[in-house]
């Protein structure tokens, strides 16, 4: 058989998706050739099993021979990408990610850019993993953000970050990492706008966005902006740490009453939390805070509480909670664990509680439903056919005592629904009528 007519029948097996025949048909061609095109219908054929391993030394051995070849390139980046830089590849090594990279970046020009957009998201990740935040603040300037893919995925009812989202993230955590508040609040902006902007999607991730802005503009000394920031994204989620760190924020203002509140808050809606390790910062705080404002017992019971918290995963204590036990002379050797201190320590937080909705009108009402997950339910309201939603950290008694037609008073707020993807009113400071 001639060359032509097996070339011809390479690509007729290849158009046919029979891939196996014409890697046979075309390693025989190359073999014998080292042509470009028969050495890029190998690389083709080569991706198209798999087998990205022999398909990045083929694409590699045509490209060093013919580097003017622009349909080599697309193969061997794809072939570098699939055989190098994903986390499950064979050739994964998170130390040459960056290398890899480049010869990925320069193998795409123009607008022909497919593989330039995963390559560099999993470049950061690996930078990530390896806490190389500098790495990941340098090519912040280096890269232009315009290349990265900007289209979200669905997958059945979930759905991914796009490239662009995934990268924003990561920069913004390197730049709070490294302290650069401008840059960070820079990231977080053109991040916001591009979330803005994007027809794809809802963009579950501003959240994100606007919590590293309110942090960054909190060490720019711009603490009203943050709070208020914080105070929108508290509308969204009533987690723990974000109470923690609209605290920080007002530690940074002198505000040592507001702070208290905040961690208090942080406290009483994290008692359901598995790894208690990751709230001993906030429990030191609260410790800090009780004792600078002359509330000695309970002041020592939260440091108590912080190093129990650290114990429980396996942490030693920190230098700056090991000196202020010494300060305060706090006992370090005691039975009584993390879950216990919780425990013993909830009724003085229900008791401090500050409450946000004491001068809103009370309404009387009825839990209707608990939802399966015993953590949320609706209230149906006494004086209206509505019902609303309600969450068990909003509750001002013990959460067992709760139970569907038990007659409730309440507060309505206005909260972020992310089912509805927009704001409606719930059911917070409820009292048992019983």
């Amino acid at each position: 058989m001639s060359l032509d007519n097996k070339r011809e029948e390479a690509k007729n097996e290849f158009s046919l998706g029979n891939y196996d025949k014409s890697k046979a048909l075309f390693q025989d061609l190359y073999l014998g050739t080292k042509d470009q095109w028969d050495g890029w219908g190998l690389a083709r054929s080569l991706n198209k099993l798999g087998d990205y391993a022999k398909a990045e030394e083929i694409s590699k051995e045509v490209y060093d021979s013919f580097s003017d070849f622009k349909y080599i390139k697309s193969q061997y980046a794809m072939s570098l990408f699939m055989n190098r830089m994903r986390k499950n590849s064979p050739n994964y090594n998170s130390a040459h990610s960056e290398r890899t990279f480049e010869l990925i970046f320069n193998c795409e020009t123009g607008d022909n850019r497919f593989w330039t957009s995963p390559a560099f998201k999993s470049m950061l990740s690996a930078f990530k993993e390896n806490n190389q935040n500098e790495k990941i603040a340098k090519w912040y300037d280096k890269i232009d953000i315009n290349l990265l893919n900007n289209e979200s995925k669905k997958i059945g009812d979930i759905e991914y970050s796009s490239d662009r989202d995934a990268c924003f993230l990561i920069f913004i955590r390197a730049f709070l990492g490294t302290q650069q508040w401008s840059k960070c609040v820079e990231v977080c902006d053109i991040a916001l706008n591009t979330a803005q902007a994007n027809l794809f999607s809802s963009n579950k991730n501003t959240f994100w966005y606007k919590r590293g802005k309110a942090i960054a503009l909190s060490h720019k000394g711009e603490h009203d902006t943050s709070i208020s920031l914080f105070e929108d994204l508290l509308k969204q989620k009533q987690d723990w740490y974000l109470y923690n760190e609209i605290a920080a924020v007002y530690k940074l203002k002198g505000d040592r009453n507001n702070e208290r509140d905040y961690l208090i808050m942080g406290c009483l809606s994290a008692r359901r939390q598995p790894k208690i390790g990751l709230l001993n910062k906030m429990f030191y705080a609260l410790g800090l805070n009780l004792l600078e404002t002359d509330n000695q017992e309970f002041g020592k019971l939260h440091l108590q509480l912080a190093l129990k918290a650290r114990e429980a995963e396996d942490w030693k204590p920190n230098n700056n909670l090991v000196e202020s036990m010494k300060k305060y002379q706090i006992e370090t050797q005691f039975s009584k664990d993390g879950k216990q201190f919780i425990k013993d320590l909830t009724p003085f937080w229900i008791e401090n509680k500050p409450n946000p909705y004491k001068n809103l009108e009370r309404f009387k009402g009825t839990v209707k439903t608990i939802l399966p997950n015993g953590k949320s339910g609706f209230i149906s309201s006494k004086s209206s056919s509505d019902n609303y939603y309600f969450n068990f950290e909003d509750i001002n008694f013990e959460p067992s005592k709760v139970s569907e037609g038990l007659e409730v008073d309440f507060c309505l707020t206005t909260r972020y629904d992310k089912k509805k993807d927009r704001e409606s009113q719930c059911a917070v400071d409820i009292s048992s009528d019983s």
